[in-house]
């Protein structure tokens, strides 16, 4: 073979290596920007719901803030996923009503004045029980006002995550596109 044709062939043989490894590189940082991203959104809103109220009738346990995860599998598959199993922290009632009333439909606590028994039905409002613990009696013997209730965590999640999950693929895409044209010019 010519050797100025062996040289043309190694050296394009050099750059698809090279743009190789850079895809590689692209698809680890973008792996790791979905992620990351996804995980700030999902802190963010938690923290959004937690302060959009002032506790002042109980005391939050933080959980709802392990109540999403965030994953991505060896061959670049993104999952985000929420559920009620993943609630770490303790309270007077279930993971699945904590998860239910709060992450779903955006109460900040109550329950529903027909019984203390949870029945998920949406148009249900729930109502605070009075007097807080620490007011010189017996603590919720009566109830009170009716509940603090504020958009859907989980709502706002998928909807911010999706957004942000195209955002990072539209670039991510465009980056390969250059990628792409540099070869069509150089091959």
């Amino acid at each position: 073979m010519n050797k100025r044709i062996s040289n043309m062939l190694e050296q394009k043989i050099k750059l698809i290596d090279k743009t190789m490894t850079n895809i590689d590189k692209l698809q680890t940082k973008y792996d790791k920007k979905f992620v990351d991203d996804l995980n700030d959104i999902g802190r963010q809103i938690i923290s959004d719901f937690y302060s959009s109220y002032e506790p002042h009738l109980y005391h939050r346990k933080g959980s709802l803030k392990d109540v999403f995860r965030v994953t991505m599998s060896k061959d670049h598959v993104l999952t985000y996923e929420f559920s009620e199993s993943f609630l770490t922290a303790s309270h007077r009632v279930s993971n699945e009503y904590i998860y239910d009333i709060a992450f779903i439909k955006g109460w900040h606590g109550g329950a529903p004045k027909s019984s203390y028994q949870w029945s998920p039905v949406d148009s249900q409002t729930l109502y605070y029980r009075d007097p807080p613990p620490g007011n010189g009696g017996p603590a919720y013997v009566k109830w009170g006002r009716v509940a603090e209730r504020t958009e859907s965590p989980r709502d706002r999640m998928v909807e911010e995550m999706d957004a942000s999950i195209e955002q990072n693929l539209y670039e991510m895409q465009k980056q390969l596109d250059d990628i792409t044209d540099y070869l069509k010019r150089h091959l």
